[in-house]
């Protein structure tokens, strides 16, 4: 995986952007020890002022992309840089009383979308190919199935497979993937990822993927393995994912299981 330039707290000016109303000494103590044990300033829980993230929706044409120049026009701040390392990948802090994300034109045409940098970097450390079978635990709220589904493309035979236990919270996911319609090679389940037992795909669309055998598809071996894995009904699929004859020799190339809150500065 390439160098990515992150954002650390000593990279934040916590002298002055903090909310003067949270105090850090009522932190558990456990919390505290967790915090002085891997060497974490309890500082950070005070910042008002953080970094935000977008990336590009690479399933759009390249000319509908806005460059870092367009970026900061349309933002009205200079405040917006690359990140090295992740392509398409852009950090900014707003302005005050300047534009917000989401009345940007670049956003409203669906041509970028939100994420942050630690749910980018876990994807970005799986090097995921166009044919790779990805299954994302924790998915919601969605950003990273986005970007799984970018990188994947629409070339290969690649598809991503979304887990969460929220039903709610999956709903959130298929909006995400319609409103940016990267959801062609998607599904999702509602599910304990502990105990999910659904094999990856063994077909998109008429495609049979891989070295599935006819003989794995039949009704009997089919219903033995529905019965082994629950309810295999997805949550949501399209079309070429949501009819599958459920191989058990099917397995995911790619794993994804960090949750979206864990590490995010």
């Amino acid at each position: 995986m390439s160098d990515i330039t992150a954002v650390s707290p000593s990279d934040l000016d916590i002298d002055t952007d903090i909310d003067s109303g949270f105090d850090i000494t009522n932190l558990p103590e456990s919390f505290k020890r967790f915090l002085k044990d891997n060497d974490i300033d309890p500082r950070i829980y005070t910042v008002t002022k953080l970094p935000r993230f977008v990336r590009w929706n690479s399933h759009l044409d390249q000319s509908l992309l806005p460059t870092l120049d367009q970026l900061r026009e349309q933002l009205k701040t200079q405040d917006v840089w690359k990140v090295q390392g992740l392509d398409g990948f852009f950090g900014f802090n707003l302005v005050k009383n300047g534009p917000r994300l989401f009345d940007i034109p670049a956003y409203k045409d669906h041509s970028l979308f939100g994420i942050d940098l630690s749910s980018a970097v876990a994807v970005e450390a799986l090097c995921i190919e166009q044919d790779d079978h990805v299954l994302d635990v924790c998915c919601a709220p969605g950003a990273k199935l986005c970007m799984i589904a970018n990188i994947i493309g629409q070339k290969g035979t690649g598809t991503v497979t979304g887990v969460d236990l929220a039903p709610h919270r999956l709903a959130t996911c298929q909006s995400l993937l319609k409103k940016y319609r990267v959801g062609e090679r998607a599904r999702l389940f509602a599910a304990d990822g502990t105990q999910f037992a659904i094999p990856a795909p063994s077909r998109l669309g008429s495609v049979v993927l891989g070295d599935v055998k006819l003989d794995e598809a039949r009704p009997a071996k089919r219903r033995k393995t529905q019965k082994k894995a629950g309810n295999i009904n997805p949550f949501w699929a399209p079309r070429m994912l949501r009819f599958d004859d459920m191989c058990p020799s099917r397995l995911y190339d790619k794993v994804n299981e960090l949750p979206p809150f864990i590490g995010t500065l």
